[in-house]
């Protein structure tokens, strides 16, 4: 048979932690890229989404390939601007179109569920441009964000937090009755709902946290709006890690939209693009006085911890001149539990996440580890991976140890958990950062950061500016227009005079510091991280592919301990890439996310952009 006779072909991309497309022959229909097909693989049949025209060097291998079973859509099932974004994240982030797919769409759409009108996804006709807004105090950017999507024809804009996008919410819902909340948790049957009223077109403004920056909009959009830009709840927590507000800018970019980004601070790359903005911007109204107290005036002591409470006099004292006044209280300690750390006794190792090097918290029955971060859990250890001594102690108590201690102070203290949520006005309230949001709601007349130090020190290049931005934060928060300097923030620290000489927060000369010495390290933002999880065996055989194209790459091994007690078995790998050279990594990669690789595993890619 001649090839004029063969069907065309095209390519698939099947959902999954592949990077590779499959190719298969098509008959008479020619769907566009992005629509869904049913096709075969291996003994099953998936859904997939259509990529573009088959490659042509495959034209060979005609003879073996399989054909699509069913073509569920002939247009593309996002919208034009939600298939480029899925290609663009899947290159960024170097997770592949598959797993961008899978974090982008509903599972009724994976699962190949009809959609009764596919959205369009078109520009809007506008140029992209970008506006920053960080010199405001919270009620003044909050009506600036109001009038902006009031004038948009279509707008999207996310927070950080549920219950601020709520208010926000409720805000426009009086005027816009066509504005539509996207739903931060809820079953599969409410996101489903939400994502085909927003498909329909029927919404023209959609707030929402970071997820809704997935929100289809068929008619396009000319507005996008990211509160609190900085802000690293952004980046999803479960693989691919990437940034909702990057993936915001991206799509603005796409549409030709206009893209607003405010907050208390801005984050590393939007400071490089605003300058020189932002030494009128950086020296914002004070709403707080900041205090810098030396943790070694901490006395006392937890049952089965090591260290003693992080709890000064000067607290203590601050927080009853708060509470006699009436007011607010709250302590932050980023550590659950009873205890918020592990160490060796014998050579003073400190357990932290292998996959990205944030600290561990010892929680469940039996006890194990968990990352603050990223959520990878591991066995609790019963020798040190180190030194193989058994004398491992808890150290830093969480927050469950210092209740009692609170509890003191006031008898109405309570941990910022589900179960304290209804309490709008709690007296004195225990909690991690997202403490904060009580300052929305509460008169609050002290903000206490128990132990900064420990978010400050972690092994993380990010460690610094998350620490700097918390207490920023805890002043900002909540401001309104004429408030005076009526909050206290306390700072506890090992190294109180450091925070002294930086008070009041600049964030112009943090950044100016802070960038300086990433640029001496190669940190980035001008510079990229890329960390690689590599599966057991095959870490070596990587690192060997990225050194032949010409990269430096480390291997940080974890080895198992006897007795099943270990560590498990695996290494990771990091490589600093620049932006003009993140291709060659990708090259060297792609061979090892291959599908036919699938009963071997496939590696773990997370890219630190800033």
């Amino acid at each position: 048979m001649d090839q004029g006779a063969w069907p065309s072909t095209v390519d698939v991309v099947v959902p999954g932690p592949w990077w590779n497309a499959l190719t298969y022959a098509i008959g008479a229909k020619n769907p566009e890229p992005g629509a869904r097909v049913r096709v075969p693989v291996g003994r099953a049949r998936r859904i997939g989404f259509v990529a573009g025209p088959g490659h042509g060097e495959q034209w060979a291998q005609k003879d073996g390939l399989k054909v699509v079973s069913d073509v569920l859509d002939e247009r593309c099932v996002l919208g034009a601007d939600l298939w480029a974004l899925s290609l663009w994240i899947g290159g960024t982030f170097l997770c592949g179109a598959g797993e961008a797919l899978q974090m982008i769409c509903p599972e009724q759409v994976l699962s190949g569920e009809p959609v009764a009108a596919p959205p369009v996804g078109g520009k809007t006709g506008g140029v992209f441009n970008n506006e920053f807004v960080f010199d405001l105090t919270d009620d003044e950017r909050l009506s600036r964000y109001e009038e902006e999507s009031n004038k948009a024809k279509r707008a999207l804009v996310i927070f950080p937090e549920a219950k601020a996008a709520e208010a926000f919410f409720s805000r426009l819902a009086g005027a816009n009755k066509d504005a539509m909340l996207w739903p931060n948790s809820g079953g599969k049957k409410k996101r489903w709902e939400a994502w085909l009223r927003a498909a329909s077109g029927d919404a023209r403004v959609i707030v929402g946290t970071g997820s809704a920056v997935f929100a289809p909009c068929p008619a396009g959009l000319d507005l996008i709006i990211v509160e609190d830009e900085a802000n690293p709840s952004y980046v999803f927590v479960k693989h691919p890690q990437i940034s909702a507000r990057s993936a915001a800018g991206r799509r603005a970019m796409l549409l030709g939209a206009k893209l607003v980004l405010g907050g208390w601070m801005p984050s590393s790359r939007t400071y490089i693009r605003m300058r020189p903005q932002t030494r009128a911007k950086s020296k914002l109204p004070q709403s707080a006085a900041f205090v810098a107290v030396d943790m070694k005036e901490a006395a006392g002591a937890v049952p089965g911890i090591e260290k003693p409470p992080p709890v000064t006099p000067a607290l203590i004292t601050r927080t009853g001149d708060a509470l006699r006044e009436g007011r607010s209280a709250v302590w932050i300690l980023d550590r659950k539990g009873h205890a918020g750390d592990v160490f060796c006794s014998e050579c003073g190792f400190s357990f932290t996440c292998r996959r990205c090097g944030a600290a561990m918290r010892v929680e469940g029955d039996p006890p194990s580890l968990r990352c603050l971060r990223c959520g990878f859990v591991m066995p609790l250890f019963t020798h040190c991976p180190n030194c193989r001594g058994e004398l491992l102690r808890g150290v830093r108590p969480g927050l469950e140890a210092l209740l009692p201690i609170a509890k003191r102070c006031s008898s109405h203290a309570v941990l910022m958990e589900k179960s304290a949520r209804g309490h709008e006005h709690p007296t004195l309230v225990l909690g991690t950062r997202g403490a904060l949001s009580i300052c929305d709601t509460a008169d609050v007349g002290l903000v206490a950061w128990l132990d900064i130090d420990f978010e400050g020190m972690k092994v993380d290049h990010c460690a610094s500016f998350r620490a700097f931005s918390m207490v920023l934060e805890s002043g900002r928060r909540g401001l309104r227009s004429g408030d005076g300097n009526n909050r206290v923030v306390l700072v506890q620290s090992r190294r109180p005079q450091a925070w002294a000489n930086s008070f009041p927060p600049d964030w112009d000369r943090f950044w100016r510091a802070e960038i300086a010495e990433r640029d001496s390290l190669g940190l980035p933002p001008r510079t990229l991280l890329a960390s690689i999880e590599a599966p057991p065996g095959v870490a070596q055989e990587i690192a060997e592919s990225i050194e032949r194209a010409g990269l430096g790459v480390s291997i940080q091994g974890t080895r198992e301990g006897k007795e099943g007690a270990g560590a498990q078995p695996g290494e990771s790998l990091w490589v600093s890439i620049g932006e003009g050279v993140k291709n060659r990594l990708a090259a060297a990669l792609a061979p090892y996310f291959r599908i036919e690789r699938s009963s071997l595993g496939f590696p773990t890619v997370t890219v630190w952009t800033e």
